[in-house]
């Protein structure tokens, strides 16, 4: 993870708001996720912290490919060097968190862009969030997509994609 957050980030634009090089982690746990945000400082006047993190349950799901989980990576480090992340406040609920449904287009078309400067092919994110949407379909649910702040996965790869089809 450390590699590929750090390959990732040589090329991304830095954002002033955050103390760079990104913390990583791996995280124990079965959700499959990631996500990047940004601890505050531990002293005034220093920047947060900018942090990424991956869960062990998304490894596991995409069976360990290094194509998917670098293109989350370049996810979450878009959303950092676009400066999407707010402090950190660990309170259930907290709304100010939530990354908005454009935010979220962004973080993808500039992740392609960063996986495609660093020799890798943007259809790894069509790929990635293609997956996403097959994971989604699993759930049996359309309720959570209508109040959700992440936009349905199979139209954020029809946004990145050069073939129409991929959003059939």
């Amino acid at each position: 993870l450390e590699k590929m957050v750090r390959e990732l980030e040589s090329i991304a634009v830095k954002n002033d708001k955050y103390k760079n090089p990104i913390e990583c982690h791996v995280l124990e746990d079965e959700d499959i996720n990631a996500f990047a945000t940004c601890l505050d400082p531990e002293k005034p006047g220093d920047k947060p912290q900018a942090v990424m993190a991956v869960l062990t349950g998304l490894v596991k799901e995409v069976k360990g490919d290094m194509r998917l989980i670098r293109a989350v990576v370049a996810h979450e480090v878009a959303h950092l060097s676009m400066g999407h992340c707010g402090r950190a406040r660990y309170i259930a609920k907290d709304f100010e968190n939530l990354w908005t449904r454009q935010q979220e287009f962004e973080a993808d078309q500039y992740g392609a862009e960063l996986l495609q400067r660093a020799g890798y092919s943007k259809n790894d994110m069509v790929d990635m969030l293609n997956f996403l949407a097959k994971l989604d379909g699993r759930k049996g649910s359309w309720v959570p997509r209508l109040v959700s702040d992440h936009a349905d996965p199979k139209a954020r790869a029809a946004e990145i994609s050069d073939n129409p089809n991929v959003f059939r």
